[in-house]
């Protein structure tokens, strides 16, 4: 089960990088848009960009792009991807704030499912007439972690009745879904 998830593309180089929209498809159909209109309009390059819900950062909206960890992005509405992609949009976008909700995150569209399957990643001009070059030499990836288990504390004093302390105790915590006492 995803618990979370970073998306990473490698040595990424692009000639308009306003003009490229990337949609992650999983396995199960769902589907977000990592990059969308972002970066302006100058040629640039050769970064790793890592997409996770907990960067703390957009992607500029004017560029050059950094190897840097990011928030999933978009600044524009983005169209139908044309071809071989997934089923006409609407697509789940991001925007361009941090710390968006539900669909708008990467845990909002696959958290909580199995990460088993094939995943499409998308790549797309915008406008079709601009010579955009681009470039992914180092490919792809996804990283998944599990689900965790919320902080949880336990202090106290063992005692008898009269309030006294009782020396070596053994305490014993069963429940829910422990696999063992603990």
């Amino acid at each position: 089960t995803i618990g979370s998830m970073r998306v990473t593309l490698y040595d990424y180089t692009y000639s308009f990088a306003d003009d490229t929209d990337f949609l992650l498809i999983g396995p199960h159909g769902q589907n977000i848009v990592l990059l969308g209109s972002a970066g302006g309009g100058t040629a640039g390059g050769l970064v790793t960009l890592n997409f996770t819900d907990a960067a703390g950062a957009v992607v500029p909206d004017n560029g050059p792009f950094s190897t840097s960890d990011f928030e999933p992005t978009s600044y524009r509405p983005v169209a139908n991807f044309p071809g071989s992609a997934p089923p006409p949009g609407p697509y789940n976008e991001p925007g361009g704030a941090i710390g968006g909700t539900t669909t708008q995150t990467l845990f909002g569209n696959f958290g909580g499912t199995n990460p088993n399957g094939t995943w499409s990643l998308y790549i797309r001009n915008q406008t079709q007439t601009t010579a955009v070059i681009g470039n992914i030499a180092g490919g792809w990836g996804l990283e998944f972690l599990g689900p965790t288990a919320p902080y949880a504390s336990i202090s106290g004093r063992v005692t008898t009745a009269d309030g006294f302390g009782i020396r070596n105790a053994k305490v014993v915590i069963t429940g829910n879904s422990l696999v063992s006492p603990i």
